[in-house]
C-alpha cells in the first residue's frame, strides 16, 4: 500500500493509477505472462499519454540520448562535474549495477 500511496502522490493519479493497475494485474487482465499483450497494452499507454498531454509539455524521452534531449526540454545546463567535464549521464539499470543490486538483495534476504 505505501508503493501506491507514493506513486499517487509522486506522479499524480493517471500514472499513479496505472502503477497500481499493473501491480495488482488489472491492467493486464490477468495476462502478466503474455509478453505481446503487455506490449501491446503498454504501446497503447504511451499512445494515451501523446493523445492527452500537450506536445510542449511532453518530452518522449530514450536514456541512451543522455543529457542533451532532457536539458534542453527543461531549458537547463548539461550538468558539469568538478573537472570541468560534461558529467556522464547515469545508468543505473547497466549490467553491472543491476548484478551488485541482486547481490544487496540477496545479503538482505540471508539476514
Amino acid at each position: 500500500w505505501f508503493f501506491n500511496l507514493l506513486s499517487w502522490l509522486f506522479y499524480g493519479e493517471r500514472v499513479g493509477r496505472f502503477i497500481w493497475h499493473t501491480h495488482t494485474g488489472l491492467i493486464f487482465d490477468g495476462k502478466r505472462d503474455d509478453e505481446e499483450y503487455i506490449r501491446r497494452k503498454y504501446d497503447e499507454w504511451i499512445e494515451s499519454v501523446k493523445a492527452h498531454v500537450p506536445k510542449d509539455k511532453l518530452l518522449i524521452f530514450n536514456v541512451k540520448d543522455g543529457w542533451q534531449p532532457l536539458c534542453a526540454f527543461l531549458n537547463k545546463q548539461i550538468p558539469i562535474d568538478l573537472n570541468g567535464n560534461e558529467e556522464k549521464f547515469p545508468r543505473s539499470n547497466e549490467t553491472q549495477n543491476m548484478i551488485a543490486i541482486a547481490r544487496q538483495m540477496r545479503k538482505v534476504e540471508i539476514i
